[in-house]
């Protein structure tokens, strides 16, 4: 009996373990370290340079749209067109070039001149901005918010020659972690 009932203490601590390490990995694929190219309420558009590794001015917008959201990427992944993945972060504007930790909320299916160009939604960590604590998936976010991303990517390359964005489906947590995941391991 008593060798059973450590077995069973046992068995129990494991299965205690494995839920927290659960948690612990649903937790941190949904939050993100990502590096802010572009502050909300800018017309410049920042590049990560591949060669340089650092991060260049590539253009100004050829109209007059300004980011109506802070725009970055997430460190360490490549999408489809060989970019880091694109991510947009919902708050004030934040600073160009500093990292943010940020909650992953939702994607925007693009296509672009070079192929596949996803844009992953997600807002700061509740720590870093008690509002953030109301947006946990897509549908907690702003109507009026997703219409101005949805315009502005539309638009934004408007008067650029040879380049245009179509915007596909907008999509829940799950499926923009199931993107992430794929362009970490790319």
């Amino acid at each position: 009996i008593i060798h059973f009932c450590i077995v069973q203490l046992y068995f129990n601590y494991c299965v205690i373990i494995i839920f927290n390490l659960l948690i612990y990995i649903l937790y941190s694929m949904e939050k993100k370290l990502v590096f802010i190219e572009v502050e909300k309420g800018d017309n410049k558009k920042y590049e990560h340079d591949k060669e340089l590794d650092i991060v260049v001015l590539d253009r100004f917008l050829h109209n007059t749209h300004m980011f109506p959201y802070n725009y970055g990427y997430i460190p360490n992944t490549y999408s489809p067109d060989g970019d880091p993945l694109d991510i947009i972060v919902l708050c004030d504007p934040l600073d160009s070039g500093k990292y943010v930790w940020v909650k992953v909320v939702g994607v925007v299916k693009t296509v672009d001149e070079n192929g596949e160009d996803d844009k992953i939604i997600s807002v700061p960590v509740d720590k870093s901005c008690p509002r953030s604590k109301y947006i946990n998936n897509i549908d907690d976010v702003n109507p009026e918010d997703m219409r101005d991303i949805i315009y502005f990517l539309n638009h934004y390359k408007d008067g650029e020659k040879g380049k245009k964005v179509t915007v596909g489906e907008t999509l829940g947590k799950e499926e923009a972690l199931k993107v992430i995941i794929e362009c970490e391991n790319a």
